[in-house]
């Protein structure tokens, strides 16, 4: 039943390799009769993997992207913030120094 229509193939495989089940049950006994099938789901499985860890992975890096252009925003804060520090020493300094005053 689970290989009757192509239909019913595409949701066998899906169920199999996305959600894990079954795959004893209904992959074996496929391979034991076509042994050349083994190759097909092997290459599928590895490609499915493949593609859930890339996805995984995306995820990582924007997660860690998005924390780095935080910290780039936070650092450019703080070095206005020091500018603003240090123009105001200068012009103290300066000011102190002036004789007109």
């Amino acid at each position: 039943r689970a290989f009757e229509s192509v239909q019913q193939s595409m949701l066998t495989l899906s169920q199999q390799i996305i959600a894990g089940d079954s795959w004893g049950l209904l992959t074996v006994p496929l391979i034991e009769h076509y042994p050349a099938s083994g190759l097909f789901f092997f290459f599928v499985l590895i490609s499915m993997s493949m593609a859930v860890m890339n996805l995984i992975l995306a995820v990582i890096v924007e997660k860690a992207s998005e924390a780095k252009e935080t910290s780039l925003q936070e650092q450019a804060v703080r070095k206005q913030q020091e500018f603003k520090r240090m123009c105001d020493v200068l012009f103290k300094t300066c000011r102190d120094m002036d004789e007109d005053r």
